[in-house]
This record gives structure tokens, C-alpha cells and sequence, in this order.
């Protein structure tokens, strides 16, 4: 916990400018426990001196100032080393309570020299260095060791010789060096920078430095001028930096100035000053109020858990920062953390197999487990397998192994893993920048839907051209069989016409030869009205046409259009204004266009009957004989006046009713055989145009390739716009966390492309593709490249390029025969839809470490990855993280270069509670509650007896702990020192050996 202290009191009767009067020492201690805040920790200075101390700590141990916990000598040393501003240098000599009789040794053997004199720094040498200055014998003591302690300088390089020496020194001993420029290292300096290494050993010396500069601050813990190599090279190391109110009068008493109050992290002891110097970073503070690290709402307290003396110590209290539970195997170290993410409401426990409370699910069927939290409210969990917990559950997030392991699955990503990235890059997104979007996928939806939409739009325009450039080719390929076609059908039409002379030729006069002159015309001006009927027929359906777009599609697109972008908050006036409408009136130009059709028609046609007589006679005067006209004139003749004349004709012919009837199917076969002619030339007219019709409509799929392409592309640049802030999050933090990128990337289904394509040939006949996986070379050396990496205009170029290349080769392995012209029709559109569909190719996300995709990470290396987004960018989840075992799969050095300083910084930001047997992790990441775990002999059909001890590593029963559970825990603490760069910090007697 976070603890004030405050290192340098000074008490009544202190030996230099004591300003406090009539106050005894006995209220001074009343005074320091009644400042606010408290403080929990002083330490009781005076010159060359442990008088100050060890009367104010029998005064304490009498029962004054009885809320202080935690009393310490600190015994001022003056430096024979004068500041820039006229002063000594002061030095601090810092020791536990129990080893302030050693500290007066050691002052008993430093010296001074006066006159050729050698004195030494213990209360006799003082005061005879005190009467001997002032040259009389006779003063008093407490004179004489006032005048001493002002007199007596340090030689430096003695001090430094002596602790190096003394083996209590090396043990007990904490230097600590004022930072001030007045009577602090600071001020050893001159112009020329004579005095530079003097002031470096010095500070060298020190483990402490007593100083509130912001500037010193930063400096000594390596966020300044000097990095933490620098400074250990330089100067042994960091250091913590600590204030005091460095009281000389009542008023002063635990109050510096400026509010500057020091707060340490761990336990009222020496111990934690120790912690302090080997993690200076995290472990002191100084400021008006503590740091926020460790509190705030939803932090857990602590767990129990009823039914019976299993759970041993009925309740465990938690700490709201960084705590690790140790114990050896089969402790009970993971029963603890599924007791608590089951309290806590997480369902891990429960749906993992190989939890305690899974496995022990039948023993426990009785049993409550219950977490208190910061807010002082509790949840409460009956851990018989499946039942349910408090409705409105507080949320805990536990990794346990086998969560971890079935995230990180060696046979790829998983659904859940690219979840879980999908909402930390969410998460990272600004709040008042989403649009209103619920998660990652919405949020994507919403900055991609014009994309999208042009993508959908082209593929359905690319889909389109291809089957008009299908018709176009099968109508070209079928070129040539349609001009044979119109030879025979020409030939069929002669041979019908020699059929009717024949037939026809037996009559008398004129009559036979007339009747195939009007037959000819008649056939001619039937093929007119055919014409004109099949126009009119495509008025009718384009009338139809317009309707059903007029009422119906117009009105759904404007529909589709609103749904769309329903966000725009248009009025429905305003949206009344997207109706899409007919440039001009459709209904005007198609009744007119009709009308003069059927005008037209009504022309050719003409009337069945004659009009009636003028008489009024009954009788209707027939038509005249048209046998006047010439072959032109008959042209301008209706087909009805035509049709009787031929009748006419064939009476006159004479035919009897056998040979009329073959007349009449011969004359019928001239039609079909004509209707046939005229179809067939359109046709070839059309063909002959087909070339350059196709032409242009390739370069028009080229073209709409290219802007699906372009749209796809606008998706890739989306993605990397959204992963922006989630970038600023991971270039905050140091190397390992700076090796993840968001990996955003076109994925490609060369298997699903090729699969399709060799459907449609033939690998057995001769041509580019034959044989199985040809086609798959070629796509992977042609196209392969331009869809992965290319610009919109390279793939379409590429494909467009492939297409010309192989497109003969194509068809010479297709599967289907030419001449079944359905059928070709159906593989020539296979083939275009083939040739240019894109569904095989997508945008894909995912991340990135050091380079390589997370898919081809190893599962170990995925757990990495996964902690780092829970530690370091996962910045809007507070609730907290359970981890068991994080280190799994992970050497030393990787523990530390990659976890221990995000554990450290994620624990400000949420409570963190790992279990471990990595002492790296807990040792380096200076853990703010330690909880040891012990099982009993377990019996069996019994739940085993669970036992947790808890403190901080400032604890020499849990520091010990450490050092024996966890494998190298005392080479650590060692390690951590060296690292850096830090001496003197970690004896053995520190480490409980």
C-alpha cells in the first residue's frame, strides 16, 4: 500500500539551529501523528548523532505518536566537499532500528583532523573536538557536541573505503545524499567543470537522493538527460528520490513545503526503503496526495469462501494493484484464482475442464465463494457446477492456460483471437468518432458502406457485360453456319417458287404466272407487316416497361437509398426530392410512337370488306381485278386487297381442291422459309458488327475491373485509417510492444479460382492448360502478384492481359462441343463469369508481431501477443485481468523484455492478479501483494486444505518465500539490482539466507 513517510525530522534538542523552545520530544512525536495526511514512517535526524532518535524512539515505544508505525535513525553527515554557495555538502546515514547501535559504531570511525588532532565522530570525539575548537576545556557537553558536530567534516573517499570495508555497512547500511544545490550534490560544481568527477562520486555513494525537484526526479529514476545505462555507468545505478519536512521548529513538523509529502509503496520497515533503492520507479512518490496506481472502483479486496476449514484462512485479502500468487505444485495457486474469477462472475472456472472448480465441482456443490470490492459492495457464487450468479454481475476477464490455449491453437487464428483484436482496435478508437457504431464490425460497416456499394454495383456491371459479350462472340463464332444457312434457306425459297410455277402452270392465259406475281408481292408486303407487328409488339412491352419502373423500381431506389444512409437525418420532404423520374413524358412518346403504328399497320393491312353500296343495296360491290398493275404498283396494294387477288387468281388457275391445298402449303413454306431469310440477316448484320461491339464492351469490363478494384482498395485504406489510433496507442510504448501492427492484407483464393476455371476446360485436350495444376501455375506466376499487391489499374491490366493471352487456348479445351449452340452459349458465359469474378479475393485483417502474421506464430509467441493486448493496448477495459501462468513457453530474458514493464504500467490502469512460477515476473515487475500458497496432505473424497499467506516482497517472510518457491528467486532480486546497476541493496541477510 501506499504509505507516507517522511525521512528527515528533525526533534527538540537537535544539534544545529534547534528552533523548538519549550517543546519536548514527547509532543513534537504528538504533533508529527496528528499531520494530515498521516504519516506512517519518520525518520529521526540529527548531526553525527543517534541521541535524536533513540530518545524519540523511547517516547514512542511509551506510547506517543502511537499512529506512527515506523521510527528510523537518519543520522546527517557534513562533507568535508563545500557547495557553490558556501555550505558542506550534506550526507545521510539511514539504518534499521534494531542496528542503531552498529550505525554509532560506525560513526565512531570516521575522523576528523584539527591541529595535528585526529578525532573521531562518536559523542566523546565530539565533544572533544568541540571544547578543543573553542579552546575551553571547561564547556559543557552539550555545548562542546554542538560546536563538534558543526566542525566535524568527512573525508569522502574515507566514508566510501569505511563502508566498502565494514561488512555491517555493506548489510544494514542506506546512504542517502541531499540533491540541493545549497548544501546538496548539485552544488559541487565550478565553471570549468573542475569539479564534475568530485560531485559523481559522490553521488555515486548515495542510494538515496533527497530531493522534490521534478528535474532531479526524472533524472535519477532515467527519464532525463542520462538514460538508466548512462546512470549506472555513472553513478552506480537509479535512485529513488524522497522529501522530508526537515522540521527544525514545532510549526514545521510533517509539513515541507509545497505540500512535497513523499509517499513509498510497502510496508512501515527498513525493508521497504530497501525496496525503494531496488525499484525506484514504482516504489516512491512524491506530491500532495498518493498516487492513483491500485484504486478506483472495481478492484478486488479480497475472496472467502464457506463450508468447512478447507479454505483455511476463510478470507484473503487482495491488493487493488499487481498481485502474483506462487506456491509450489499443487498448492493451490490456481484454486485461488478460479475462486476469485468465480466470485467475481466469470464463467471460465466452470466451463474449463481442467479448473479446480470443474474438477473438484462435486465436493464443492455446498460451497459460496464471495469478492469483496473497492466500492464495498460483494458478489457472491455458489460453485456447483453450472449455477448461475448475482443478476448484474461485476465482470473479471481470466486467462487461464487453457483459455490462452485455445486462443492461441497452433491450427490457425481463432474466431475468438480475432475478436478479441477487433475490439481492442475498436476500443482504441476515439468514442466521439464512432459514428454511433456498437463495436469494430459496425464501425467498419459504417465507413465502408459507399464502398461496398460500388462494389456490389460493379460486380453486377461486370456480370452484365460478359453475358452481352457472350451473345456478341456466339453470335460471331456462328457467323459463317448462318451465311450457309441463308444459302440453303435462299434455295429452299427458289425451290418453293418453282413448286407453285409448276403447280400453277397448267391454267389457262395469264392466270397461272399472275398468281406467282401476286403471291411474290403479297409474301413481300406479309414480311412488312410482320414488321410492323413485332414494333408494335416491343411498344407494348417497353410500355409495360416504363410502368413497372415508373411504379415500382423508381420508387425502390429511392427506398434502397434512404435505408442506406439513413444517418444523413434528410426531411421526407428532402428525401421525396432522390424519386427517380423519366427525364421527359414517356407516356406522351409511346401513346404517339403506338398510334402511328397501328396507323401504319392499318395502312399495310388495309380493310377485310368493301364499303357499303351507296344504294343501301345488301349486295357489297367487289373489288376490281388488279390485273392492270404492274409488279410496283401491286407494292402499293394492302395485304388484304393482295390476299383477294390471289384468291381471285386461284380460282381463275382452276385448281381443284387437292392441288389448292398443296398450293396453300406451298405458299405458307414460302413464308416461314422468308420470316427465316430476314431473321438470319439481321442476324449477320449484327454479327458483322460483333468485333467492334465486343471490343468496346471489354474495355468497358476492363474499366468497371479497375473501379472494383479501386473500391476494394478504398476498404485496405479504411482499415488502416481505423488501426491510426490504435498505432499511436502501440508507439507509446517501448520495443516489444511497438513489434505489433495491425496486418491488413488482400487474401487470395487461388484454390477456389483455379478450382472453377478447371471446370470449365478440358485438361486432357492439347492447349495451355492440360494437365492438372497447369492452370494454377499460371495464374500464380500471372495474376497471383497484381490481385495481392497490385493497384486497381495493375489487376485489371493483369486479368485483362490473361484473358487475351489464353483466350483461344480456352476454347480449344472447352468442354462442350461448338456446334450445340445452347450449350456453347452457357460455357461462354461460365468462362466470362470466370474469367472476371472476384469473390476469390477479399481484404483480411489481423496482426502482426515483429513482423510475422499471428497465424504463423507459434502458439507460445501468440500468448505473448495476447497479453500484450490485455497489458499494454487494450486501454478501455478497468475490469481485472486474472492470468494463469503468463510466462508458459517463455525463456527469462523474454520475460522480462516483453512483460515485466507492461505488467507494471497495466496495473495502473486495472488490477492485475497472475499466477506464477516465473520469479523474473514477480521480482522485476516489483508486485505490489504476494500471495503464497500451501495445500495439506490431501485425503482422499476430501477437498484439500488450503492455506494463503499474503504481503508485499518489503516482507522477509514473503521474500523468502519467493526465494524458495520460485526457481532462481534470489538471483532475481540480484539480477534486478545489477540490471540496474544498483550495489548494496540486496544482502543476504535481505534475502532471508
Amino acid at each position: 500500500m501506499w504509505r507516507r513517510w517522511d525521512p528527515h525530522v528533525h526533534l527538540p534538542g537537535t544539534l544545529k539551529n534547534d528552533q523548538f523552545g519549550e517543546t519536548t520530544v514527547e509532543e513534537a512525536l504528538e504533533d508529527l501523528a496528528q499531520a494530515t495526511p498521516e504519516i506512517e514512517a519518520v525518520g529521526i535526524t540529527d548531526y553525527f548523532t543517534t541521541r535524536s532518535f533513540r530518545r524519540a524512539y523511547a517516547a514512542w515505544q511509551a506510547g506517543f505518536g502511537e499512529s506512527i508505525k515506523f521510527l528510523f535513525p537518519n543520522v546527517e553527515l557534513r562533507l568535508d566537499i563545500p557547495t557553490t554557495k558556501g555550505s558542506a555538502v550534506n550526507l545521510h546515514l539511514l539504518c534499521a532500528p534494531d542496528q542503531v547501535d552498529q550505525l554509532d559504531a560506525l560513526l565512531g570511525g570516521l575522523e576528523f583532523t584539527f591541529q595535528d588532532r585526529t578525532y573521531r565522530g562518536d559523542d566523546v570525539g565530539l565533544i572533544a573536538l568541540g571544547k578543543a575548537f573553542r579552546g575551553d576545556p571547561g564547556l559543557n557537553a552539550d555545548a562542546a557536541r554542538k560546536e563538534g558536530a558543526g566542525q566535524f567534516k568527512v573525508n569522502v573517499e574515507a566514508l566510501r573505503n569505511k563502508c566498502q570495508a565494514d561488512s555491517w555497512a555493506r548489510e544494514h547500511l542506506l546512504i542517502a545524499v541531499a540533491g540541493s544545490s545549497t548544501d546538496g550534490s548539485s552544488g559541487v560544481r565550478d565553471d570549468d567543470g573542475g569539479f564534475v568527477a568530485r560531485r559523481q562520486t559522490i553521488e555515486r555513494l548515495a542510494n538515496i537522493v533527497f530531493s522534490a525537484n521534478p528535474q532531479q526526479i526524472r533524472f535519477w529514476t532515467g527519464r532525463g538527460a542520462d538514460s538508466p545505462e548512462v546512470l549506472a555507468k555513472k553513478y552506480g545505478g537509479l535512485k529513488p528520490c524522497m522529501h522530508g519536512s526537515d522540521a527544525h521548529k514545532r510549526d514545521a513538523l510533517g509539513r515541507p513545503d509545497g505540500d512535497r509529502f513523499t509517499w513509498a509503496k510497502g510496508d512501515p520497515t527498513f525493508d521497504t526503503l530497501r525496496m525503494t533503492c531496488l525499484a525506484p520507479e514504482t516504489r516512491v512518490y512524491i506530491g500532495p496526495a498518493s498516487p492513483a496506481s491500485g484504486t478506483g472502483p472495481g478492484r478486488i479486496t479480497s475472496v472467502a469462501a464457506d463450508g468447512g476449514d478447507w479454505f483455511a484462512d476463510g478470507e484473503v485479502p487482495i491488493n487493488t494493484g499487481l498481485v502474483a500468487i506462487i506456491g509450489a505444485r499443487g498448492s493451490g495457486k490456481t484454486a485461488l484464482a478460479d475462486l476469485i474469477a468465480a466470485a467475481a462472475q466469470s464463467d471460465q472456472p466452470f466451463s474449463n475442464e481442467a479448473s479446480f472448480v470443474h474438477r473438484a465441482g462435486g465436493l464443492l456443490s455446498d460451497i459460496t465463494a464471495t469478492v469483496s470490492w473497492s466500492e464495498g459492495d460483494d458478489t457472491h457464487r455458489r460453485l456447483a457446477r453450472g449455477f448461475g450468479g448475482d443478476d448484474g454481475a461485476r465482470p473479471v476477464r481470466y486467462l487461464s492456460q487453457q483459455f490462452v490455449e485455445q486462443l492461441c491453437a497452433s491450427d490457425g487464428v481463432s474466431d475468438e483471437l480475432l475478436t478479441e483484436i477487433e475490439r481492442v482496435i475498436f476500443d482504441a478508437w476515439p468514442v466521439d468518432e464512432r459514428q454511433g457504431a456498437s463495436d469494430f464490425r459496425d464501425l467498419l460497416d459504417v465507413r465502408l458502406a459507399s464502398a461496398r456499394i460500388r462494389e456490389a454495383s460493379e460486380l453486377d456491371t461486370i456480370e452484365s457485360i460478359g453475358e452481352a459479350i457472350t451473345d456478341k462472340r456466339v453470335l460471331k463464332q456462328g457467323l459463317p453456319a448462318k451465311r450457309d444457312e441463308v444459302l440453303r434457306q435462299q434455295q429452299a425459297e427458289n425451290a418453293l417458287a418453282t413448286q407453285i410455277v409448276a403447280l400453277t402452270a397448267q391454267s389457262k392465259g395469264i392466270s397461272g404466272p399472275r398468281h406467282g406475281l401476286v403471291s411474290a408481292v403479297l409474301a413481300r408486303r406479309q414480311d412488312e407487316l410482320q414488321a410492323v407487328d413485332r414494333r408494335l409488339t416491343d411498344l407494348r412491352s417497353l410500355t409495360d416497361a416504363a410502368k413497372l419502373a415508373a411504379d415500382t423500381r423508381f420508387p425502390q431506389l429511392a427506398r434502397t437509398l434512404q435505408d442506406q444512409h439513413r444517418h444523413v437525418n434528410l426531411t421526407e420532404d428532402q428525401w421525396a426530392a432522390f424519386q427517380p423520374q423519366f427525364s421527359g413524358d414517356v407516356n406522351v412518346i409511346l401513346t404517339t410512337a403506338r398510334a402511328a403504328v397501328e396507323a401504319q399497320r392499318q395502312q399495310i393491312l388495309g380493310t377485310a370488306t368493301a364499303p357499303s353500296p351507296p344504294d343501301g343495296s345488301a349486295h357489297p360491290i367487289l373489288p376490281s381485278n388488279l390485273d392492270a398493275l404492274d409488279e410496283a404498283q401491286l407494292e402499293a396494294r394492302t395485304v388484304t386487297q393482295l390476299r383477294a387477288e390471289q384468291a381471285r387468281l386461284q380460282q381463275l388457275v382452276g385448281l381443284d381442291s387437292q392441288r389448292a391445298a398443296s398450293l396453300t402449303k406451298l405458299q405458307s413454306q414460302v413464308a416461314e422459309t422468308r420470316a427465316k431469310l430476314a431473321r438470319l440477316q439481321t442476324e449477320i448484320t449484327e454479327a458483322e458488327k460483333a468485333d467492334a461491339q465486343i471490343g468496346t464492351l471489354v474495355e468497358e469490363r476492363v474499366n468497371h475491373y479497375e473501379a472494383y478494384f479501386s473500391a476494394l482498395l478504398e476498404e485496405e485504406q479504411q482499415l488502416l485509417e481505423l488501426y491510426q489510433p490504435l498505432q499511436a496507442i502501440l508507439s507509446s510504448y517501448g520495443r516489444s510492444v511497438a513489434k505489433l501492427r495491425l496486418s491488413i492484407k488482400r487474401r487470395v483464393d487461388v484454390d477456389a479460382w483455379v478450382e472453377q476455371g478447371e471446370q470449365l476446360v478440358d485438361l486432357r485436350r492439347d492447349g495451355p492448360f492440360r494437365g492438372a495444376g497447369q492452370l494454377e501455375k499460371i495464374v500464380r506466376n500471372r495474376l497471383l502478384a497484381a490481385w495481392q499487391t497490385g493497384s486497381s489499374a495493375e489487376a485489371a491490366r493483369a486479368i485483362k492481359d490473361f484473358s487475351q493471352e489464353y483466350s483461344d487456348g480456352i476454347r480449344r479445351q472447352s468442354t462442350v462441343r461448338r456446334v450445340d449452340e445452347r450449350a456453347y452459349r452457357e460455357w461462354e458465359r461460365g468462362v466470362a463469369r470466370w474469367l472476371y469474378k472476384l469473390d476469390h479475393i477479399g481484404i483480411a485483417y489481423s496482426l502482426e508481431y515483429d513482423g510475422i502474421d499471428v497465424e504463423r506464430l507459434s502458439p507460445g509467441t501468440r500468448g505473448i501477443v495476447l497479453l500484450l493486448l490485455y497489458l499494454a493496448v487494450d486501454q478501455a477495459e478497468s475490469d481485472p485481468l486474472i492470468i494463469d501462468q503468463p510466462e508458459e513457453n517463455l525463456d527469462p530474458e523474454s520475460v522480462y523484455t516483453e512483460l515485466v514493464s507492461l505488467f507494471r504500467s497495466a496495473s495502473d490502469r486495472r488490477q492485475i492478479i497472475m499466477v506464477t512460477h516465473n520469479a523474473n515476473l514477480v521480482v522485476n515487475t516489483d508486485v505490489d501483494q504476494v500471495i503464497v500458497a500451501h495445500c495439506d496432505q490431501l485425503e482422499k473424497g476430501k477437498l484439500p486444505r488450503l492455506r494463503y499467506e499474503a504481503g508485499g516482497l518489503e516482507d522477509p517472510v514473503i521474500r523468502t518465500a519467493v526465494c524458495k518457491v520460485l526457481e532462481g528467486g534470489a538471483d532475481a532480486f540480484r539480477q534486478r539490482a545489477r540490471r540496474l546497476g544498483i550495489s548494496g541493496v540486496v544482502p543476504s541477510d535481505f534475502l532471508g539466507q
